[in-house]
């Protein structure tokens, strides 16, 4: 499927929506295209809409509302993966990589038209806050191809393919380990550790990686 853009790029509005939307920004300004940022509560009328870190289902007249389409990154091989929080699901199935799927957005969660598609390689010491930094300069980077396209006149779509999964939304009781490990043992281990002085580690390629407890006394 192909979208054919009959605008000069210098004559683009482009709508920005979602927490992550300043790696979109950074993408906008190398291609020195116009931009608003979008609220969705006070719609304005834009040629183009992309967001990332939208975490509802934009509603269908938002989604329509821009002439050439609204597209959305998604941080897995879409369609594996659809819903909720991507990135963890992925370091907890114990990927190597994950992806971001910049696709256009229609009624349904995660499944419309594929633009592109950037694998990152995920590193055995990489903490929550190392992919959050490498998932950002993906992002420009996914956003950054797009807008080639977008100047060129051409966005070219393809159809998802392959078997669809979801992911469950996440909850504080997700990261409790019971079920991962034996909380006793651990806990024994933990409790000879001083937290300042001889803080717990283990060892991961090499690398020690420390970790401090304390006690919740709230029942």
């Amino acid at each position: 499927m192909i979208i054919k853009i009959d605008k000069k790029p210098e004559d683009l509005v482009i709508g920005v929506i979602g927490f992550r939307s300043e790696h979109i920004l950074k993408a906008l300004r190398k291609h020195n295209l116009e931009c608003i940022m979008f609220n969705p509560d006070f719609p304005h009328p834009c040629d183009i809409l992309i967001g990332s870190g939208v975490y509802s289902i934009l509603p269908n007249d938002i989604i329509t509302l821009p002439t050439y389409g609204t597209y959305i990154i998604h941080e897995t091989p879409l369609p594996e993966g659809r819903g909720h929080a991507p990135i963890q699901w992925t370091l907890s199935n114990n990927r190597p990589n994950f992806c971001l799927s910049l696709f256009k957005a229609d009624e349904g969660v995660d499944n419309g038209y594929i633009v592109y598609q950037h694998n990152v390689e995920i590193d055995d010491l990489d903490s929550c806050t190392d992919i959050e930094q490498k998932r950002g300069d993906a992002i420009t980077e996914c956003v950054s191809v797009f807008l080639e396209e977008v100047v060129e006149g051409v966005i070219v779509l393809r159809k998802q393919t392959g078997k669809s999964t979801y992911f469950k939304k996440r909850t504080p009781l997700d990261s409790c380990l019971d079920s991962v490990v034996d909380s006793q043992k651990l806990w024994n281990a933990l409790r000879l550790c001083d937290n300042k002085a001889y803080p717990a580690y283990i060892t991961i390629s090499g690398h020690k990686i420390y970790i401090k407890y304390y006690k919740d006394d709230n029942k």
